[in-house]
């Protein structure tokens, strides 16, 4: 029986939260902690092993998703000339928000069952191929016809003048009709 190269990807993603752990006497500034959602994490991380474990997968890749937080602090300098150093300032932080995991396995399959793959990954491929021949198309369609000038006979169409709006009509026309193959 032939063997298959199965591949899968999973993305986990989770929040954050910000915890206080002080604040100055006049309540102008606050520290903390930024600390993913612990639990939720886990319990997503959990989840994915069982998965991959019940049905043989091995982890090739893991790809962490990033993201940033900042905090911003305003100068509150009613009272004359104090100030707070760093006032007016604020710090930011990379973070991750989660993952990308990629996983594989072999697989042995029918012969059936290979062919049957084989017509629908030609499918899928033919599929995606008139998706974008229509989207050239579409976009070709789009292009504007312009004239040359004020006083200008000529039309322009993608860069090239024409002597009547019609023949830059027909000249999009037929790269839009070469587009689709």
């Amino acid at each position: 029986m032939p063997r298959i190269l199965e591949t899968i990807s999973r993305q986990l993603r989770w929040d954050w939260q910000h915890t206080n752990t002080g604040e100055n006497k006049n309540q102008t500034a606050w520290w903390g902690n930024y600390e993913p959602q612990w639990d939720v994490m886990d319990a997503k991380i959990a989840s994915l092993v069982c998965e991959l474990e019940d049905d043989q997968w091995e982890v090739k890749s893991v790809t962490p998703l990033t993201s940033s937080r900042y905090t911003g602090v305003g100068l509150d300098n009613r009272g004359g000339g104090t100030t707070v150093w760093g006032g007016g300032y604020g710090y930011a932080t990379p973070v991750t928000v989660g993952v990308i995991v990629l996983a594989q396995r072999w697989v042995e399959v029918s012969e059936d069952e290979l062919a049957q793959r084989s017509r629908e990954r030609a499918e899928r491929q033919a599929s995606q191929a008139t998706a974008a021949r229509r989207a050239e198309h579409d976009r070709i369609m789009a292009l504007p016809i312009k004239a040359s000038g004020i006083f200008s006979k000529e039309w322009v169409f993608n860069g090239e003048k024409y002597p009547s709006e019609g023949a830059a009509v027909v000249a999009r026309k037929s790269l839009a009709e070469k587009a689709l193959g």
